[in-house]
């Protein structure tokens, strides 16, 4: 897949910028933006190659209690931003067709045979999340959070019904639960 050896595998470029504002001693906001260029004719999205994506977070987390940290957190992903998991993930071609995140297909373009992923095209998303994280001990967290995700394309699946892309909807939501230890 690209034979660019001044690559980090299929990313050619990448970019992170973070940023953290603790205001006083109970809120905490934090920012996030990310780009990566592909290689290129790496990437096939249904019918089109996408060659690089972008993503942003805001998030805002206010400490209640020392024990209580709710928090409310939004982000936009395009297509082509490589850490995305819901390319193929919780979606009908992801469940229907692939075990793996992306196929690997060969393409003919311009007469030359290129070996690309094969993803799905998502038309970019928004998450909207709200949750808390709770410590019970110490070093013991546990974490509630819920989560509405609206998709430029219908790519999510209504698994209560066992037929195919007639039941693809954009909106997908979620409620879990975690618990963590830090050492």
């Amino acid at each position: 897949l690209g034979d660019d050896s001044n690559t980090l595998g299929i990313v050619t470029q990448q970019a992170d910028i973070y940023a953290y504002k603790k205001i006083g001693d109970k809120l905490a906001l934090m920012g996030e933006v990310a780009y990566n260029k592909l290689v290129e004719n790496v990437l096939k999205l249904d019918d089109e190659f996408v060659d690089s994506g972008a993503a942003a977070m805001f998030r805002a987390e206010y400490n209640v209690t020392n024990k209580l940290k709710p928090y409310a957190q939004v982000k936009y992903i395009t297509d082509g931003f490589m850490g995305y998991w819901r390319q193929r993930e919780f979606n009908a071609e992801g469940k229907t067709k692939y075990d793996d995140k992306y196929n690997l297909v060969s393409t003919t373009v311009n007469g030359e045979t290129i070996y690309s992923l094969d993803g799905v095209k998502t038309g970019g998303t928004s998450e909207y999340i709200i949750g808390a994280e709770y410590k019970l001990r110490n070093n013991l967290v546990a974490t509630l959070e819920g989560q509405y995700v609206v998709a430029g394309e219908a790519i999510f699946h209504d698994f209560s019904t066992t037929s195919g892309d007639e039941n693809t909807e954009k909106t997908y939501y979620e409620l879990t639960t975690g618990l963590a230890y830090y050492f």
